[in-house]
């Protein structure tokens, strides 16, 4: 199980075990600030039997940092 890992802990942990992955960013989910980003699921839960080779989906936290920006309006 790699979930709470950095994507760069999880990518090692599933190459150890022979395995791929793939990350989606989940813009829902935001990083703490200044965290780089955190697996939040993974498509087989940790001890899910797997064939050598194939890869896991995983989601990770936005790092984005949330960032909005406004439009005020201009009068003229």
């Amino acid at each position: 199980m790699v979930i709470n890992d950095t994507q760069g802990v999880a990518t090692a942990a599933l190459r150890q075990q022979g395995l791929l992955a793939s990350y989606t960013i989940d813009t829902i989910t935001i990083c703490s600030p200044g965290s780089p980003p955190i697996v939040t699921s993974q498509s087989a839960p940790g001890g899910t039997s797997v064939t050598y080779g194939s890869t896991v989906d995983l989601t990770l936290c936005d790092s984005s940092g949330g960032i909005t920006t406004t439009t005020v309006p201009v009068t003229g």
